[in-house]
């Protein structure tokens, strides 16, 4: 042993030379960045602002002037913070490492650390933006010659007047200046300065190089009025609408806005915005007036949405975006003085009926089966007391509504002769219903003869559906208790009903439903979409305790494990077990158990269409069983679909949603050959090649281990959380098939929920190799990018040219000194160095090799049961390994459980010591890489209590600590007994009014016993 440690150490001190990087060129004072400086620029400048952007790309182009201008003022100013550009089209692998989903996509970088950008697009905004990040939230104003600068370099600047900087007025100004990055604050208590702009006492100042060039605000300071005088002053009285002022527009103070739709290149322009900066005036924070450029050609969706024809140009229209954005059209649109005065006014006086789109009536529109409505004709078609009539509210371009025409054209054939019921539709983007709003498609509604009442579909979508909906009088299919529609609520996935238990969450399906409400329990999450990265994830509803229930979910498909080697005997195809015979199925001619298999329902998917080129199977089964196996869960999924159109349901966002890192050489080639394997039974009328593939990946990266190793299955929702190394959610698989997520953490309503699909104690490299490998994810969270691994030093080898510091011997508070770290983790071919011999390094692939030969050695000869070996191996591997590195922690976590496997009668107190120090080590480490309740720390908490408990018996027993000692200690030692027990326990649910649930909602599905809880696959275990 000690031979072959030395011979490790010799090889951990090959070190290799400097690798200079590559020299960064300039385009118009913009650094041009490339995979191969791309680090070296990040990490050698403090501040970096890089655009991701696409040569094509319009917007890019767009960008570029204003980039560069910016990047000329900044160098102006001698500013340390550098623009930079990535051409993401010719350096694909930044734009993955990076996430870029659009262009552009402008991220900020501090010492290194990228951060969103969410700025501007214009020069002035780009370095009030890139400054704010990088400085105090207000610049601090001396005397009156740094006042004027700070105002003059400025179009707006908002300086706050505070004699007390201290006081809570001020305070509150810096907090906005904290918040609001598009404007430049400074902050001043100097008489000179008060004097210079007359003022006497507190005051914030909005100092504009456009209309009335200044506004004060001088009384009642708090976060909400301030930021409201700063929102409501900073534009001017007239906007022009962009790009840049839109998310001002939209998302401000004042809600209600008159559009102008003008030519900018028109003769009337200029007199036309001087008559509305005019009116304007007189409805200052009241009314928002706009212009919109008729002559860009990303506003003509703009003029369609408003109803805009070109004879009505240049015209205007008043929206209020409390109400659903209300329109409102003038009698004359014609931009005169009295004619935008009095339409404005009349608005305010509420004298004016909302404006609703309607095309004209089509002559034929009752000439084929499926009736044609619009706006005119809505109420006299659908509202007929004599009918029920059934409506589907659509847009052209949706795709679920084009894949519903024949079907709905079924519909209207099969009724068109009924007298009592019509099958309608309608253009919902080109017509509008004042009572009825519609925000997802497509939106289906029966309006019932007699009362016309209105009863939404949340059936299937086919023509049986349908059928039975309308001959059972709009029952069957239709929402039930607790599902009526909310028409002005809908969620990420455009559903339009809400739940009326948690008022949370909308849903379009009783699928759907299902997914969210059981048991009168609602699942307190929703997906949200990212709108930088365009991805959907899912996010909680509520605020949530530890432990409780996120979602129970039941497979979509099992399937045997292709990633077990296939030694001894093969799986069944049906029941996963192993075939402890030779049979064979009698069709296909592949492994099952017996003849209750061979019919089973698993097998039977893939066997009706393998049965019909047995040879062919037989063949490639000897040839290659993984392969077969790989083509089995793909399979029975297509086949599921096929029969199912709820299954294609349950995965139709996955294919939408899942975004995974480019796959290695050996899994394309092998999703080559699946393909050719798999287009022998289903050709590309049933499954289209991108379908094909994504069928392969998503199998492939989103099935788990299941209870069995020998099984896999795939849940559709689980697929949807978001993996992090740092998880506020833990997942558990039973033995039946099902799985349970549930918090780990304390989660704020609004945080995205994520999982962990790797063990939490494992170093960076290893995590993401198996990441990658299982799952095609390339994690870059906050942990997997910290050298440190948040001050763990899981990674962490000893630096056999340091002293080894002291404290190190505690493997508590750490010092990175002698420390070899990965100098940045989220590179596969980065070098590892000790801080204080920068100059040599360690290549990744020998710091790897290091650790993987220790774990190898440690299990040479089998699992180490005895204490006295793995206290050996800790005092060895102490002198190559950081004490904190991942290899000893678990070799520490099983000294423990040794320990507590030794009769309590045996152990002294020298013993007792060491248990709760190697406890106290696992708890005060680990949890900041594994925060909440994980079950380690529920075995870990319990060994650890056992120490304490007889420490304080012992402790009492010699006199060393009186009677009201002991029983303090004891009662602290219990507190962690009932700590642990809630870390491994199943499920708890939040019993306020709004959720109540029984636990029948597990206890139903679960074994009649309780033996499920030891043998549950927990989150923990389960991949590796």
């Amino acid at each position: 042993m000690h031979s072959s440690v030395a011979l490790t150490v010799s090889f951990l001190l090959v070190w290799s030379g400097v690798v200079l990087a590559e020299d960064i060129t300039k385009e118009e004072g913009v650094l041009v960045l490339t995979e191969k400086n791309f680090d070296s620029a990040v990490a050698d400048k403090e501040y970096v602002l890089v655009e991701f952007y696409a040569p094509w790309c319009g917007h890019c182009k767009a960008l570029a002037p204003e980039y560069a201008k910016a990047a000329g003022l900044l160098s102006e100013k001698d500013s340390n913070i550098k623009l930079g550009k990535v051409d993401a089209t010719e350096e694909p692998k930044l734009a993955e490492k990076f996430e870029i989903r659009g262009y552009p996509t402008l991220k900020f970088f501090k010492s290194g650390k990228a951060v969103e950008y969410t700025g501007g697009r214009t020069a002035d905004t780009i370095v009030a933006w890139v400054e704010k990040k990088t400085g105090p939230p207000a610049a601090a104003l001396s005397d009156a010659a740094a006042a004027k600068a700070f105002k003059d370099e400025n179009k707006v600047s908002i300086v706050g007047f505070f004699k007390d900087q201290a006081s809570e007025a001020a305070k509150a100004f810096l907090e906005v200046a904290s918040n609001m990055d598009d404007f430049k604050f400074g902050i001043t208590s100097e008489e000179a300065v008060f004097g210079e702009y007359d003022i006497t006492g507190d005051a914030v100042v909005l100092f504009k190089e456009f209309d009335e060039g200044r506004n004060d605000q001088t009384e009642d300071f708090s976060v909400e009025t301030i930021t409201a005088f700063v929102a409501s002053n900073s534009l001017p009285l007239v906007v022009d609408f962009n790009h840049d002022t839109a998310q001002k527009i939209f998302s401000g103070e004042i809600k209600t806005h008159l559009l102008m739709f003008v030519s900018y290149k028109g003769d009337e322009y200029q007199k036309q915005v001087e008559i509305a900066r005019s009116i304007a005036k007189d409805y200052k924070g009241q009314a928002l007036f706009v212009t919109i450029d008729t002559d860009e050609e990303d506003h003509k969706r703009i003029l369609e949405f408003f109803g805009m024809k070109e004879d009505e140009l240049p015209g205007m229209r008043l929206i209020k975006l409390e109400e659903e954005m209300a329109k409102y059209k003038p009698e004359d649109g014609s931009l005169t003085e009295e004619n935008i005065r009095t339409f404005v006014k009349d608005f305010m006086d509420g004298k004016l009926k909302q404006h609703l789109l309607s095309e004209e009536v089509p002559e034929d529109w009752d000439k084929e089966a499926v009736k044609v409505l619009v706006g005119k004709n809505f109420e006299e078609v659908a509202k007929n007391k004599d009918k029920d009539v059934l409506v589907e509210f659509y847009a052209p371009w949706c795709g679920h509504c084009k894949q519903l025409v024949p079907i709905w054209d079924q519909l209207g054939e099969k009724f068109k002769d009924n007298d009592n019921i019509v099958i309608a539709k309608m253009d919902s983007t080109a017509n509008e219903l004042e009572d009825i709003k519609i925000q997802g498609f497509p939106t289906i509604k029966m309006f019932k003869k007699g009362d016309n009442k209105v009863v939404d579909y949340n059936g299937e979508r086919t023509l049986e559906g349908f059928t039975k909906f309308l001959e059972s009088d709009g029952k069957e299919g239709a929402a039930f208790e607790g599902e009526e529609s909310d028409e002005g609520a809908h969620d990420e996935l455009g559903c339009v009903n809400l739940c009326q238990n948690c008022k949370s969450v909308a849903f379009c399906s009783r699928e759907h439903y299902l997914a969210h409400h059981q048991r009168k329990y609602c699942f307190p999450f929703q997906f949200f979409t990212d709108s930088t990265l365009g991805t959907k994830t899912l996010i909680a509803t509520r605020d949530i305790k530890p432990l409780e229930l996120i979602f129970f979910e039941w497979n979509l498909v099992l399937g045997p494990n292709w990633s077990l080697n296939p030694i001894g005997n093969p799986s069944c195809l049906d029941c996963c077990k192993p075939v402890e015979n030779s049979y064979k199925c009698g069709h296909c001619g592949l492994p099952v158990c017996n003849e209750t298999c061979q019919i089973g329902s698993n097998h039977q998917l893939e066997c009706q269409l393998w049965r019909t080129k047995p040879d062919l199977i037989s063949s490639l089964w000897s040839e290659s069983v993984e392969l077969v196996t790989l083509a089995i869960m793909p399979t029975r999924l297509i086949q599921a679909k096929k029969f199912n159109p709820k299954v294609d349901n349950r995965t139709r966002y996955l294919y939408e949603n899942r975004t995974l890192a480019e796959g290695s050489k050996s899994w394309n080639d092998i999703k080559a050959a699946l393909t050719v394997l798999m287009r022998e039974f289903v050709d590309s009328n049933e499954i289209s090649e991108v379908d094909m593939t994504a069928t392969l990946d998503l199998v492939r990266t989103c099935s788990l281990i299941t209870t069995e190793d020998r099984e896999r299955a795939l849940f559709p929702i689980f697929s949807q959380f978001s993996h992090s190394c740092i998880s506020n959610c833990k997942f558990v698989v039973y033995p039946n098939k099902t799985l349970a997520v549930l918090s780990k953490t304390i989660i704020k309503a609004g945080d995205e929920l994520t999982i962990s699909l790797v063990p939490a104690l494992e170093p960076t490299w290893k995590r993401r190799a198996k990441l990658y490998r299982d799952h095609l994810i390339e994690c870059s969270c906050r942990r997997c990018r910290d050298p440190r691994e948040l001050g763990t030093y899981l990674s962490a080898l000893i630096c056999q040219r340091c002293s080894i510091p002291a404290t190190h011997t505690t493997g508590t508070e750490v010092d990175e000194v002698g420390c070899i770290l990965p100098i940045n983790p989220l590179e596969h071919d980065t070098k590892w160095a000790c801080p204080m011999h920068p100059q040599r390094e360690l290549s990744n692939e020998q710091a790897q090799r290091l650790a993987i030969d220790l774990q190898r050695k440690l299990y040479a000869g089998g699992q180490i049961t005895t204490i006295e070996r793995l206290e050996e191996v800790i005092e060895t591997f102490s002198r190559i390994l950081h004490p904190n590195h991942a290899l000893l922690m678990m070799v520490k976590r099983s000294l423990l459980n040794c320990y507590s496997q030794v009769p309590i009668s045996t152990v002294g107190r020298k013993e007792l010591q060491r248990m709760k120090e190697l406890g106290k080590e696992q708890l005060t480490l680990l949890i900041k890489i594994d925060p909440g309740y994980p079950d380690w720390r529920g075995d870990v908490l319990r060994n650890y209590s056992t120490a304490e408990l007889n420490l304080a018996k012992l402790d009492f027993e010699d006199k060393h600590i009186t009677r009201p000692e002991f029983l303090l200690r004891v009662k602290k030692a219990m507190i962690f007994v009932q700590e642990g027990l809630q870390c491994t326990s199943c499920v708890r649910v939040d019993r306020s009014a709004h959720t109540q649930m029984s636990m029948d909602i597990l206890g139903e599905e679960m074994s009649a016993d309780s033996s499920y809880l030891s043998d549950a696959s927990c989150s923990s275990t389960c991949f590796d």
